[in-house]
């Protein structure tokens, strides 16, 4: 009986053995947390003591499959599969290696199975599947932890004793002399400059000519040379006899004292007036030459 109550405590003692293993394991710095490690130097906290503070952190390292950290682990990439692209006439079976992966779809066909002649756009050809990669596989980041951890310098940081400042004695400020205010004068009044006013640019009156001689093509300004004017004052006519009297202008014909106006009348009146006027003339000089003879 005793050999069985000790055979029993030895149990026990064991068992409570391991389990204090597993607690210590699991709280302990190597356990499912990493060791801490410095990340700042320590700093004390004041003047006259050792004591100061400095920052750690650890990283977790394995995962006992409860509730705690996650350490780094690799993630499996993800694929994706397609078929395989069979010749005419044949089909995809997802059995076999390669060279079998096509399957003839009656039996008059030779052979019965065949590789296939490739992959979809975007699929390569692993082993004897078709695939392309999803997402590649990767490390993740372990879990992480911090903390600020109290530390002890050396040796003892000093108080440094301060010295008395100089009382700095008031400077006289300087008064400020006022200012004179230049007083305005009065304006000077502009004179006005005088507007040039632009005259009136003077307008050529243009020159009528008038036509003397209507029965003549064109305008004719004069009467033209050997012609004289008819008794209507408007056409230009030639003289009958022997030109233009003397002292004519080639206009209208002059008037000689003692010579009726009559001489404009036409071809019978310019005879008769001619006739009249050589027996006036001749009856004249016979009636000077008979007063000299007398007196």
């Amino acid at each position: 009986m005793r050999k069985l109550i000790v055979l029993v405590l030895f149990s026990l003692a064991i068992g409570a053995l391991v389990w204090g293993v597993k607690i210590a394991r699991g709280c302990a710095s190597n356990g499912r947390w990493g060791s801490w490690i410095d990340t700042s130097s320590c700093v004390a906290s004041q003047c006259g003591t050792s004591e100061g503070t400095k920052n750690q952190k650890r990283t977790c390292e394995y995962h006992d499959g409860s509730n705690g950290c996650q350490p780094s682990r690799w993630i499996d990439p993800v694929y994706q599969y397609a078929n395989a692209i069979c010749p005419v006439n044949y089909h995809f079976q997802n059995d076999g290696d390669w060279n079998q992966r096509c399957h003839r779809n009656n039996n008059s066909i030779h052979p019965e199975h065949t590789a296939p002649t490739g992959c979809p756009t975007g699929f390569s050809k692993v082993d004897n599947n078709c695939r392309k990669t999803v997402t590649e596989g990767y490390w993740t980041t372990p879990d992480e932890g911090t903390r600020v951890s109290t530390c002890n310098t050396a040796p003892v940081i000093a108080c440094e004793t301060p010295s008395p400042s100089p009382t700095a004695s008031p400077t006289a400020s300087p008064t400020e002399s006022p200012t004179p205010t230049p007083t305005a004068s009065g304006e000077p009044t502009p004179t006005p400059t005088a507007t040039p006013v632009e005259s009136p640019a003077p307008t050529s009156t243009p020159v009528e000519i008038t036509d003397v001689c209507a029965n003549i093509d064109g305008v004719q300004s004069g009467v033209p040379d050997g012609k004289h004017l008819d008794a209507s004052g408007e056409n230009c006519v030639e003289y009958q006899f022997g030109g233009a009297p003397v002292g004519g202008t080639g206009g209208q014909e002059g008037q000689v004292l003692g010579v009726s106006t009559m001489a404009n009348t036409g071809v019978a009146g310019e005879a008769i007036f001619n006739l009249i006027f050589v027996l006036g003339s001749g009856l004249t000089a016979l009636g000077l030459r008979k007063l000299s003879t007398a007196i």
